[in-house]
């Protein structure tokens, strides 16, 4: 699902929207589920690889903040964080290229290239993964605080706005946001108009150029 297509102007958002100001509670649970929806849309399997890097950052991100700074803990809980996260980023993005690297230095060498297995790229894959790694390495830095629960860490990394064309977010910068949020109708005007706004150049600029 992209912004600018029927299913998301006419359907998607309108129901979301209603069922946000039509429950006032767990109203991070319903965004949460919304964007799973709407990345799912493309290709269900990838939101479980969404929440993989959301679980693995969410568990290494517990681990660092509880752990005594300067401990082996949390250095070990970083570096797992790091490597699972660019480990599955560098897969999707470079394990095609690698086999065709090889294949090429097979046939130089007078081999017999072996069949190449195809890895489909999941659409915003660089988005979540490095918007859930920055969430591990700012609280070792000590410049975010913990999450305070594994449903707000997923919401804060799968949020349907930014979810496929950014920008990345740090946690710390949101992190208020999940508990505390201001609604009036001039701030859903103005969000509004600005949605209005970047649909038109998204549509009648950005596509034709």
């Amino acid at each position: 699902m992209v912004f600018t297509s029927h299913i998301f102007v006419f359907y998607f958002l309108p129901l979301v929207l209603l069922a946000y100001y039509a429950v006032p509670w767990k109203r991070n649970l319903l965004l949460l589920f919304a964007s799973y929806i709407f990345y799912g849309w493309w290709d269900p399997r990838f939101v479980a690889l969404m929440f993989l890097a959301t679980l693995a950052n969410y568990v290494c991100g517990g681990i660092i903040a509880r752990a005594p700074h300067g401990s082996r803990t949390r250095h070990a809980a970083l570096v797992a964080a790091v490597a699972i996260s660019l480990g599955m980023l560098g897969f999707f993005k470079y394990f095609v290229f690698a086999q065709n690297n090889l294949n090429a230095l097979v046939v130089w060498f007078g081999g017999t290239p072996f069949p190449v297995l195809q890895v489909v790229l999941p659409v915003g894959i660089s988005f979540f993964v490095f918007q859930s790694l920055s969430y591990s390495i700012d609280v070792y830095r000590g410049e975010s605080p913990p999450v305070r629960s594994l449903a707000d860490f997923a919401c804060f990394v799968a949020l349907f706005p930014q979810l496929i064309a950014g920008p990345i977010l740090r946690y710390k910068d949101v992190a208020e946001q999940f508990h505390t949020r201001t609604h009036s109708m001039d701030l859903f005007a103005e969000g509004a108009y600005r949605f209005m706004i970047g649909i038109a150049q998204k549509i009648l600029i950005a596509d034709s150029v």
